[in-house]
């Protein structure tokens, strides 16, 4: 029998995903403090989430926003019910463009992206300070956190896009016709 017989490839794309997301967020949140102490870290997890979001259709992205935010919500300290409607409202922001303007390249990806994680700490510190007596938002750490993203953000794609290719399952898994 062959190893893809044994194990579907939606479910080792499935596991790959989780594996990434939870790389990303422990290396964001974790990792980064470990070695460079308060210096402000990458958003590792934003192509992530940008990818999943643009790449799946509706009801799937949905589920993978869902799974995605419980992962997200275990790895950090932030307040459930902002951290929630933070990343719901980049979704919306992220399906509006995917809608009106998008055609699925990797500049699109790029773009998204880096407006997103431009976006978190503002949309963030909206939602929080309906929670928060005393909000706080600094501009000097979120400029640097999203500069330092920005190299990251076409690596990371580059390798969602090619892992996903590689992941995605023959249309005809049946062996009755021969692909050429």
């Amino acid at each position: 029998m062959l190893p893809s017989k044994l194990v579907s490839k939606k479910f080792l794309r499935f596991l790959f995903f989780t594996f990434v997301m939870l790389t990303c967020t422990h290396l964001q949140t974790t990792i980064w403090f470990s070695f460079f102490g308060y210096f402000p870290s990458p958003c590792f997890w934003v192509p992530v989430f940008v990818y999943l979001m643009m790449n799946r259709p509706f009801p799937y992205n949905l589920a993978w926003l869902i799974y995605f935010y419980l992962i997200f919500l275990t790895q950090t300290t932030a307040v459930p019910i902002t951290l929630f409607l933070s990343i719901m409202t980049l979704w919306s922001l992220i399906l509006f463009f995917q809608k009106r303007f998008s055609t699925m390249s990797m500049g699109d990806f790029i773009f998204v992206t880096a407006i997103t994680t431009f976006l978190f700490p503002g949309v963030y510190f909206l939602y929080s300070m309906f929670t928060f007596a005393n909000p706080h938002l600094d501009l000097l750490m979120n400029f640097i956190s999203f500069v330092l993203t920005l190299p990251v953000i076409p690596p990371t794609l580059s390798v969602l896009k090619h892992m996903d290719r590689f992941f995605t399952p023959n249309p005809c898994e049946d062996n009755l016709v021969i692909h050429l």
